[in-house]
């Protein structure tokens, strides 16, 4: 039996944490703010919102990964984003910022985000990263990425 479609979904206490720190910014500026310029207040209106958006990824459905034959869609924060199978050249694990993730670059001949993969390139850096915020250890999520990308990826010559 082959599976059409596998949905990771984030690992909670991992997702949590940036939620976490934006509380403690907004609350320590709102405490600030009893000795500052009421400027302040657009600060902690900003953080306020941050936290707010920070709280979706909570939501079961709010961050997760989720294979298909067609691609990859990683979603957080309300926002989509899908990569086509046959567009990945590899994925791999990697230390970025003393953070490790999994890594991939697009295929030479991929000609979508030149800006974002220019600049990356110039940076040394790869095209994109899926951090290590999933309920699956990264090995065996790089292990199944590159097994999704073998099976449905193929680029016909």
């Amino acid at each position: 039996m082959t599976t059409t479609e596998l949905i990771i979904p984030a690992h909670r206490p991992k997702a949590f944490l940036p939620f976490l720190v934006l509380l403690a910014i907004a609350a320590s500026l709102w405490w600030l703010m009893q000795w500052v310029l009421p400027t302040g207040w657009l600060a902690i209106a900003l953080f306020g919102v941050a936290v707010l958006v920070s709280l979706s990824v909570l939501h079961p459905r709010g961050m997760y990964l989720r294979l298909d034959p067609d691609g990859l869609e990683m979603r957080a924060f309300s926002l989509k984003h899908k990569t086509r199978w046959r567009d990945i050249q590899s994925f791999e694990i990697k230390s970025l910022d003393a953070r490790k993730m999994i890594a991939f670059n697009y295929r030479p001949d991929y000609h979508g985000q030149r800006t974002l993969r220019t600049l990356d390139r110039s940076l040394g850096r790869t095209h994109g990263a899926i951090l290590d915020q999933y309920q699956v250890p990264l090995a065996d999520l790089e292990r199944t990425l590159n097994e999704w990308r073998e099976r449905y990826g193929r680029v016909d010559a």
